[in-house]
């Protein structure tokens, strides 16, 4: 049934949502077919056009998140489910909660890289921002499961803790993202972070290039041109990414 599915369309399917990376047709040849790097690439372009595929998938996954609570089992990047329905990528929460440092001489050679790009672009007459991104689960911690917190918090530094002073220090021109999102998360009537997003949202976005532009007027002692947010869409059904988890 699901090789006439995949040659004749017999039902309609609905599609995978997210990012699908494509299996393009293998070559023949001798080399390849010796190396089963022929096999091995029919194979994963055949299981990738099976017919009810989807579906399948879709199926496996209600499966494993209804049972055993799981919703990411056949994902690169496992996901978290936290509180209220949040999702987080399992990664951000490690550098959150565990603060996964960086030898010190590493950053300092990271800030001293980023202060000699800014000179040599201030040189060319041209400004320079460095925009340090938020973490999610830095943002929102009160969204995460009790499981994966620690009791007391740690005490080390991370990495973004240690790499603000050495910004200071070597006089690098950036924007702190993530002590702007505190500052304005409880201020602001959208969310800066959607449940299923991972990267900031849309408003969130518009709310840091509002910053830029202005960190860079004063940089450059110039006037640029304002960035409006006339009206806001609000819609219960996320699209973008603002819904890539």
């Amino acid at each position: 049934m699901p090789i006439l599915q995949k040659k004749y369309s017999i039902i309609k399917v609905t599609s995978l949502s997210g990012v699908v990376n494509k299996v393009k047709r293998p070559k023949f040849s001798l080399k390849s077919w010796l190396k089963r790097e022929f096999q091995n690439l029919f194979e994963k372009r055949f299981e990738s056009r099976l017919g009810f595929r989807a579906k399948l998938i879709k199926t496996e996954n209600q499966i494993n998140f209804s049972l055993f609570g799981d919703i990411s089992a056949k994902t690169n990047e496992p996901i978290v489910l936290g509180k209220d329905n949040w999702l987080f990528e399992k990664t951000y929460i490690k550098y959150y909660v565990e603060k996964v440092s960086t030898p010190m001489h590493i950053l300092e050679m990271h800030a001293q890289a980023a202060k000699d790009l800014q000179d040599a672009i201030v040189d060319y007459g041209k400004g320079f921002l460095l925009i340090i991104s938020p973490n999610k689960a830095a943002i929102y911690p009160e969204y995460l499961p009790e499981y994966m917190l620690t009791e007391p918090p740690l005490e080390k530094k991370s990495n973004y803790d240690s790499t603000i002073p050495l910004f200071e220090e070597y006089g690098v021109n950036y924007i702190d993202s993530r002590k702007f999102f505190l500052n304005h998360k409880n201020k602001e009537p959208y969310l800066l972070f959607t449940k299923g997003g991972t990267h900031w949202s849309y408003y969130g976005a518009y709310l840091i290039v509002c910053e830029m532009i202005n960190v860079l007027e004063k940089q450059l002692n110039v006037s640029l041109p304002k960035l409006k947010c006339q009206s806001v869409i609000e819609n219960n059904t996320t699209y973008g990414s603002d819904n890539e988890i």
